[in-house]
């Protein structure tokens, strides 16, 4: 149950269905009903011992970025700021310390790749008709901006809730792109196509969003994907090489 609390909390965080799905629920409390829910059950699960706390470092650097937000409030006396802070980053923490303590086998992770993966490929296809036919799900209209090194505006995509931004849109697409990789259990020519077709439909979203912001993260997942297929030994000299290239391009990218 506590899973899959977890799992439509981040389906109503990433999708506000709310806002354009069902408008008929804008206002109700469900993100908080959502989470009390996941809350009792995580407690029952605790007890009965089908969940376990995890133990390690993870629980104790959450609680101290929790305590380190707040503090950060206390050197200029700002104590509504230090109180804001409390509550916006304990939300954040809980909710990744619930998500630690239920991903605890790789069928669930499994889950949440496929998740995901299905969220964002929904999302792409909503700034592709964005950015073909004008206008994409319950008739939201792309943005139009004026870049001076194109001299010409151009279309930039973007969702609902959280993601209605380019930018947030561009992020989240290209993070999404490394887990079409894990979705399916036994690797074989019909995985490997569905992951490429998933992965290849979320490139051409994010491109849809021009977002100087995405390419510096698709970089960067390119740049540890090709860490990874490399022998260890190279590690630390193309990471000390890929931060010096960084530093370089980042006067370049505003």
């Amino acid at each position: 149950m506590t899973f899959f609390c977890t799992l439509l909390f981040m389906f109503m965080v990433f999708w506000r269905p709310q806002e354009w799905l069902v408008p008929q629920l804008y206002g109700w409390p469900l993100l908080d009903v959502v989470v009390g829910v996941a809350v009792l059950a995580f407690l029952v699960e605790v007890r009965e011992k089908r969940i376990r706390i995890p133990k390690g470092p993870v629980p104790w650097l959450l609680l101290g970025l929790v305590i380190a937000s707040a503090m950060s409030h206390v050197p200029h006396t700002y104590f509504v700021g230090m109180i804001d802070a409390i509550a916006d980053t304990w939300k954040i923490c809980f909710f990744t310390f619930l998500f630690f303590s239920v991903l605890d086998r790789p069928k669930r992770l499994r889950a949440v790749a496929r998740v995901f993966v299905v969220m964002t490929c929904v999302m792409a296809v909503h700034a592709l008709l964005q950015k073909y036919r004008g206008y994409g799900f319950v008739g939201q209209r792309p943005m139009w901006v004026m870049r001076p090194s194109l001299e010409e505006p151009i279309i930039r995509t973007l969702f609902f809730g959280i993601f209605e931004d380019p930018n947030d849109l561009a992020q989240i697409l290209v993070t999404a792109i490394p887990l079409c990789f894990v979705i399916t259990k036994k690797p074989g020519p019909w995985s490997v196509l569905l992951s490429i077709l998933a992965a290849s439909l979320l490139v051409a979203g994010f491109l849809t969003t021009h977002s100087r912001g995405g390419m510096v993260a698709m970089a960067a997942v390119i740049g540890v994907g090709v860490l990874l297929m490399l022998p260890r030994r190279w590690f630390l000299p193309l990471l000390v090489v890929g931060a010096l290239a960084a530093l370089v391009m980042l006067p370049m990218l505003g």
